[in-house]
């Protein structure tokens, strides 16, 4: 049987660029997968030269030719070949290749058959030696995306419409691949290179079912990405033996089950994403520590239980930190205050109990905290407001209490959620250093005292002091706010008259003042903004003798009821 004339099928499937001699050293080369690398047709000796009959510039195009097929018994013999390399190689086990219709086994006849016609040539091929030569790689490699094909339904693939059409040997043309330089150096001192894939980056693809455990081939792999597909099943077991990755993203599919414990093996790891998964478990600390150069973490909307591991506080590099949405309890450990260069933490949305540690202080690129809809107690802690960069805190539902903290200068703070917590006291005067202030949301506590008047000297787009104890007049300083879009005031104890500069917020779309004690009569000036952007007016002007008298009002409630 001809093993060696069969066997030239899958040279060119690995680009091989030289005779077989084993390797003596390998080097990992990157660089972009456009690299020029010498195809086996313009090697000396890989391919005859074309026959008398055959005309130059169609040596390399694909013949059709009954006569150029190979025969059953060569079919067989290649099958057997390849069927033997697969096994001795582990790159399947004999279950993989049952069934005519697995994954594996399309993927084994798509390899076989793919330029097997067209290749059946004479050659003195030592195949023991080519099996155990680095090159096997590029073929395992070709034979793991043909596994990912079939086992997620790559005909009905949304892209990648040149998978699996190009011959065995256009790997790196596939869409959504990408390709990097692998050298050895031989028994001469002479490198040489072959392709291997870097990246797989098939978002919205519309892949479907579980992955197969054939990637474990993409050795050299350093980016997964399969983000927005319909992926189920879980996360593969093994997938710690893909040491090269950097990148994992696998973010909203529908993945079940736990993360793999052989994750922690991935140091080079730099972004995690499985957000908007079926995901559950822990968050293990022994998971979590190993991943030193991860800057990126991303496990939110998932089912996690359990609690935020202490080692949380190992990943120094990390710059995001994203777990909400899931079932984590207990306290936040204090081990985060160690994460100097977090920029974004996001732990909304859990059953988080205990104080907000006063460590956080010290997270002096931290622009964005999340940490809303919990059951933290506890005060507010002075260090947050001296983290010069932050823009956002969110801690709105949860059972903070005690006074607010002074204010220092922030000037990049735009957003202050502390709405629906047991806050007292009043709102500080120092509120003024927060000049980049957009929106202030302080309602559902048990504030108390007159609103400051310096309100009225910071920018803000909307307002929100309904449903506590404030009282007194309402400042006209509030007139000034000429961006103001949101005024909300109901539900406390002010007193007066509504101030006639408020009809100065040309940009207001709704104002509540019910469930107060003002009185007097609404202005036609201030009516006239229901002819723009006002859409919502509401005030205590219900009954025969209201409080407010209005003839603009959207709706009028009664402050005794």
């Amino acid at each position: 049987l001809k093993y060696g004339s069969i066997f030239v099928a899958f040279l060119v499937v690995v680009i091989l660029l030289v005779k077989i001699p084993g390797a003596k050293k390998e080097v990992d080369n990157t660089s972009d997968d456009n690299y020029d690398l010498p195809r086996p047709n313009d090697l000396p000796g890989n391919r005859p030269n074309p026959g008398p009959d055959r005309p130059k510039d169609e040596a390399h195009t694909r013949p059709h030719a009954q006569d150029n097929r190979p025969s059953e018994a060569e079919e067989m013999a290649g099958e057997a070949l390849l069927r033997e390399i697969f096994l001795g190689q582990q790159i399947v086990e004999p279950k993989d290749l049952e069934g005519a219709s697995s994954p594996g086994r399309l993927a084994f006849n798509w390899i076989l058959h793919s330029d097997l016609a067209q290749l059946i040539e004479r050659n003195d091929l030592d195949v023991k030696a080519w099996v155990e030569h680095p090159f096997i790689r590029p073929l395992t490699e070709q034979f793991a995306l043909a596994t990912l094909y079939f086992g997620t339904h790559g005909p009905n693939w949304e892209k990648g419409g040149n998978w699996m059409t190009n011959g065995a040997d256009d790997l790196c043309e596939y869409e959504g691949v990408e390709c990097k330089v692998k050298t050895i150096q031989d028994d001469k001192d002479d490198y040489i290179g072959f392709h291997v894939v870097r990246t797989l980056n098939l978002t919205e693809y519309g892949l479907q079912g579980p992955l197969p455990k054939q990637l474990l081939l993409l050795k050299d792999l350093e980016e997964l990405i399969f983000s927005d597909n319909q992926i189920t099943g879980s996360i593969l077991d093994e997938i710690g033996q893909m040491d090269r990755l950097k990148t994992i993203q696998l973010e909203r599919n529908q993945l079940t089950g736990t993360l793999p414990s052989s994750l922690r093996e991935l140091v080079s790891l730099v972004s995690l994403d499985l957000h908007k998964n079926k995901l559950q478990g822990t968050i293990s600390n022994e998971l979590v520590k190993g991943w030193i150069n991860l800057e990126s973490l991303g496990l939110f909307e998932n089912g996690f239980t359990g609690t935020i591991p202490e080692s949380i506080g190992d990943l120094k590099k990390l710059e995001f930190l994203y777990f909400d949405s899931n079932k984590l309890q207990g306290k936040i450990p204090t081990t985060i205050g160690k994460l100097v260069n977090l920029r974004d933490i996001r732990l909304q949305r859990n059953q988080l109990t205990g104080q907000i540690p006063s460590t956080m202080g010290s997270l002096s690129n931290l622009a964005i905290l999340y940490l809303d809809t919990n059951r933290l107690t506890g005060t507010l802690p002075a260090e947050l407001f001296q983290i010069q960069v932050i823009e956002e805190i969110q801690l709105f539902k949860n059972e903070l209490r005690g006074s607010l903290p002074e204010f220092p200068e922030l000037p990049n703070l735009s957003i202050l959620y502390l709405d629906e917590n047991e806050f007292t006291g009043t709102l500080p005067e120092s509120i003024e250093n927060l000049s980049a202030l957009d929106f202030l949301f302080v309602e559902n506590n048990q504030f108390g005292g007159n609103l400051p008047t310096v309100l009225g000297s910071i920018d803000l787009y909307e307002l929100r002091v309904n449903w506590n104890d404030f009282e007194g007049p309402l400042p006209s300083e509030i007139g000034n706010l000429s961006n103001l879009e949101i005024l909300q005031l109901e539900d406390n104890r002010f007193s007066g008259a509504i101030p006639t500069e408020y009809a100065n917020l040309k940009h207001l779309v709704k104002m509540q003042m019910q469930l107060n004690d003002l009185t007097g009569t609404i202005s036609a000036q201030m009516c006239s903004l229901t002819e723009g952007a006002l859409n919502t007016f509401k005030t205590d002007c219900a009954g025969d003798f209201p409080e407010i008298v209005c003839d603009c009002c959207t709706e009028c409630s009664n402050e005794q009821s």
